[in-house]
Parts: structure tokens; C-alpha cells; sequence
């Protein structure tokens, strides 16, 4: 949970509101129904649909894939004598949306952390553009921090300050921008995801779904470069979570940030990725596209699928 001053007080619970997501349908809203017993007819094999029927945005393969934005070489990480990344190597390419999977514990939030500067390795290096972090200057890195930007799992959402005041609570922090500036670039960015309902609402009063999307607005109002998604769907139902999803592919295709996310729900998260990356024991075990990564054969990428589907199942099976 994230702190929330007001007043002479301290708040550190993160509220969560009732259920419900809206979504876009076309220029209009509609409130998420109930979900249906039993898939409707008509659906395609191997396509996911989100509320109302509607096919969910597939990836966007616009952009290059062999043109690497950020590039991660033989980063190591331990803590407490505990290595936990082994000499990781990534390319992520610029445009679309690069996954991170695995078990837990391997160390992918780890990952995220390094690459926003949040954690500095013990050795290795992140390469942005071709040139390491380690070798810029303290005015270049803090340009490039500022042209990222990090959704948290649990939104970090602040309760004592509305929605409009979260979204624009890092352009008061990080830039010398006027009232007036910060002002119409956050109603730009509620305008867009269609917040302007709860834009004077604290997060207390909306729902989870809509923390999510106020989180996001948060994430885009620095208009970044690239913004690193940690288990963004996390608590969701299997409606708002494809909501979530489709969201995100909707907005990184208006806006043109690249993302990296991190994500434990396999197959759905599949349908708005154009690369995909497996960590397994420290380290990236396999590269590749959603398509390539169901297809192989490789026995560490077939195990972790099949114990994923497996444990599901057994959820399923125990509700």
C-alpha cells in the first residue's frame, strides 16, 4: 500500500472501490455485464473476446521488431549472498509490447526495478539505445528516468487525493510545469481513457477496474517513451482482466510508448504481445513470439506452460 498524506495525518490504506469496469465501445460507455453462462455461439477458435462479444485487439506488429530500444547484457543481481538474476540478456524492441513470464520468485519485478533505476545491478549492464546507463551522465539518466514511467502492481494510488490530483501528482513532482500546463495535460489523458465521471472521486469511491485505468492515465500523463507493467491484472476477474488487457493495447497504440510488462496471466496476455520472454533460473531461456513460444519444443518452455494450464485447472476444478 502507498502512503497518502492530509492534513496532519498519515493514510496507508489502499482503498479498493466495488467492482466494475467500463470500457470503451466505440466513442460510447457501456458498464461490464455479468459474464455468461457458457461461451456465446459465433466466437471464433482461438480468438479472446472481451465484454459484449467484441474480439480483443490483437498486437500490434507495426513496428521492428529488430530494433532494440533497451538492451539488457549479462545482468546479475544477488541479494543477501541470494543470486537471483544470473546474467541476464534482453533485447526489448521499440513499439509493441514485450512480456516477461515465469515463476514466481525468479526475479521479473527484479528486472523491471533495474531497468527504471530503481535497482543497480552488482554487474552486467542495460544499454538504452545503444548506450549503457552506467556511462551517461547524471543529467542524462535522469532525462531518461523521466521518459519512463512504471505502473505498480497494487496502483500505488494515493486515497487522499482525487483522481485528477493522482494523475497529475507526477508532473507536480517532476517537472516546472505551470497550473495551467499540468491542468490540460491531465484532462487530456481522462479525456482519452474516459475518467471524466470520477475525475474528482478519490480512489475509495471508484472501483478496482477504474483504479486500474486511473493508474494507467497516471503512467501516460509524462507521456513516456516506455512504461514497465508489473502484474497489471493482478486480482482481476477473467472480464476486467481482458478489459485491463485490451486497454493497454488500445492505449499503446494511440500513444506509441513501448511497453515491458510482467505477467502471470498465460494464454490471455498472449493476444496483445509481439515478443515474449521466458526467466527461468536467473535467466532468459527463451526469445521469441507468442506463436513461437507455443509451438516449441524446447522442454523448459513446455513444462512451465503445461504447469501454468495445470495449476489453473486445479483452481478451477477446487472452486
Amino acid at each position: 500500500p502507498k502512503a497518502g498524506r492530509s492534513g496532519g495525518g498519515v493514510e496507508t490504506r489502499l482503498a479498493c472501490g466495488p467492482p466494475g469496469l467500463f470500457l470503451p465501445r466505440g466513442k460510447k460507455m457501456f458498464t461490464v455485464p455479468d459474464a455468461p453462462h457458457g461461451p456465446p455461439r459465433g466466437r471464433a477458435p482461438g480468438i479472446f473476446y472481451g465484454p459484449g462479444g467484441s474480439p480483443l485487439p490483437r498486437r500490434d506488429e507495426t513496428h521492428d521488431m529488430n530494433h532494440a530500444l533497451i538492451e539488457i547484457k549479462n545482468l546479475r543481481k544477488s541479494f543477501q549472498g541470494q543470486e537471483v538474476l544470473r546474467g541476464v540478456d534482453l533485447a526489448v524492441p521499440e513499439g509493441g509490447i514485450t512480456l516477461i513470464i515465469g515463476k514466481s520468485g525468479e526475479g521479473k519485478s527484479v528486472l523491471l526495478k533495474h531497468i527504471v533505476g530503481l535497482l543497480r545491478p552488482d554487474s552486467g549492464e542495460i544499454l538504452f539505445q545503444g548506450r549503457s546507463l552506467t556511462g551517461m551522465r547524471r543529467a542524462e539518466r535522469g532525462a531518461l528516468a523521466r521518459s519512463m514511467s512504471f505502473m505498480f502492481q497494487n496502483m500505488a494510488l494515493f486515497d487522499s487525493l482525487t483522481v485528477f490530483e493522482n494523475i497529475a501528482l507526477p508532473l507536480r513532482e517532476k517537472t516546472r510545469q505551470g497550473e495551467k500546463e499540468i491542468t490540460a495535460r491531465v484532462m487530456d489523458k481522462i479525456e482519452r481513457l474516459e475518467l471524466g465521471v470520477v475525475a474528482g472521486k478519490y480512489p475509495s469511491q471508484i472501483s478496482g477496474g477504474m483504479q486500474k485505468r486511473v493508474a494507467l492515465a497516471r503512467a501516460l500523463v509524462t507521456e513516456p517513451r516506455v512504461i514497465l507493467f508489473d502484474e497489471p491484472t493482478t486480482g482481476l476477474d477473467p472480464i476486467r482482466k481482458n478489459g485491463v488487457l485490451s486497454l493497454i493495447s488500445q492505449s499503446r497504440q494511440t500513444f506509441g510508448f513501448t511497453a515491458l510488462m510482467v505477467s502471470h496471466d498465460i494464454p490471455d496476455v498472449f493476444r496483445i504481445a509481439a515478443k515474449v520472454a521466458l526467466l527461468d533460473g536467473g535467466r532468459i531461456v527463451f526469445e521469441g513470439t507468442p506463436e513461437e513460444i507455443l509451438a516449441t519444443d524446447m522442454p523448459v518452455v513446455t513444462r512451465f506452460l503445461a504447469g501454468q494450464e495445470e495449476t489453473e485447472t486445479d483452481l478451477e476444478g477446487a472452486a
